[in-house]
């Protein structure tokens, strides 16, 4: 519990840091309340034994919902006239997932931000998409009709509303993001497809590797192919040229 103004002594502080555990959590549990001076703003802190000194029984409910706090600690505040806001402006994200993320730590939230991105530059339309969302292990509503979008990751049972994981994750800026991944696509040159050029070989014939030979046995030779005396030869080649 933090105090917004300066000129709040260390004792008041105290005194309604008490008020407020002794209404959340007195009845039941242990508290040590301590009040800090070592910023800006004293706060207090709250320390609780989780096992009830009544029953045994371990906190649970709304002993532990931050939400009824909030509600507990305003009425006390206004109660001795300090400043609290009637209207917050609640994050969507908890403070303790706020915090996992600036440390580096994965959340749900924080994963399912990267699967998004990841689907979104691999997809050319709404239905590769889908696909490669389903592929990741996700469950989702992407429905035109719907007003916001949600993804359940695996393991998980409660959606995510894409537009809560920032400005690019809205229905309309999702769209518009596989859009320009597919204009962007559309600029890059196909590559050419192989030709086949056929190569030509000239083989040679029979009669050019007798004349080959040369001198009057040569000619002899080509002369007697010509008129057909020599014998003739299997699986003779019959063009000039073959081709691959």
């Amino acid at each position: 519990m933090s105090f917004k103004e300066t000129d709040i002594s260390p004792e008041m502080a105290q005194k309604i840091g008490m008020e407020f555990a002794n209404e959340v959590w007195g009845k039941r549990f242990q508290v040590v309340v301590t009040t800090h001076l070592n910023t800006k703003h004293l706060h207090c802190h709250f320390v609780v034994n989780s096992i009830s000194f009544v029953d045994g029984k371990h906190l649970w409910g709304e002993e532990k919902a931050w939400f009824k706090f909030r509600k507990v600690a305003d009425r006390i505040c206004e109660k001795y006239g300090l400043y609290y806001d009637p209207n917050p402006n609640r994050s969507k994200q908890s403070e303790y997932l706020t915090m996992k993320e600036k440390a580096g730590m994965p959340t749900r939230y924080s994963v399912a931000k990267e699967a998004i991105d990841y689907a979104i530059d691999h997809s050319k339309t709404l239905k590769e998409f889908q696909f490669a969302l389903k592929e990741m292990g996700y469950a989702y509503n992407l429905s035109p009709s719907r007003k916001y979008w949600t993804v359940i990751p695996k393991g998980y049972d409660k959606p995510i509303r894409l537009k809560n994981l920032g400005a690019d994750y809205t229905n309309d800026r999702i769209v518009e993001r596989i859009k320009e991944n597919r204009d962007r696509w559309a600029e890059i040159e196909p590559f050419q497809r192989a030709t086949y050029k056929p190569r030509q070989y000239r083989m040679q014939t029979r009669g050019q590797k007798l004349k080959k030979k040369g001198g009057l046995y040569g000619l002899y030779l080509y002369y007697c192919y010509r008129l057909g005396y020599l014998p003739s030869i299997r699986n003779r080649i019959t063009q000039g040229f073959i081709i691959f």
